[in-house]
């Protein structure tokens, strides 16, 4: 398998699994509570990894589902990156490590600036 499809079959399974979260969240939301969206509760959490901690001790299997969904989508790309960094190590192609590495470093530090201010 070379990198290309290596990257396709992650973002194809991604984006699959992700739907199908969002897909039967949103589904089982519309059928258990109607067309319309309650605004009067707020789901708020303090940063990303609250929030990710909070989906073992959550009740409502719909917003966990739909939360699940979202954390997959969130991810991919970062799943890419570390998959091309591992390709590339694995080839010893210093160059592809180098822009691989800055980007990867980039989506961390992101991610961790998404931590901070969720």
């Amino acid at each position: 398998m070379d990198l290309e499809a290596l990257l396709g079959f992650i973002l194809v399974i991604g984006v699959f699994i992700g739907l199908i979260m969002l897909s039967i969240g949103l589904g089982a939301y519309i059928y258990f509570h109607g067309i319309e969206i309650d605004l009067s509760k707020t789901i708020r959490f303090k940063d990303l990894s609250t929030w990710v901690m909070s989906l073992r001790y959550q009740d409502d299997v719909i917003m966990k589902m739909l939360s699940i969904g979202l954390i997959i989508i969130i991810l991919i790309p970062y799943t890419r990156v570390i998959a091309s960094l591992i390709w590339f190590i694995y080839h010893k192609d210093l160059k592809f490590i180098l822009f691989t590495l800055f980007v990867a470093t980039v989506l961390t530090l992101s991610i961790i600036g998404l931590l901070r201010s969720f």
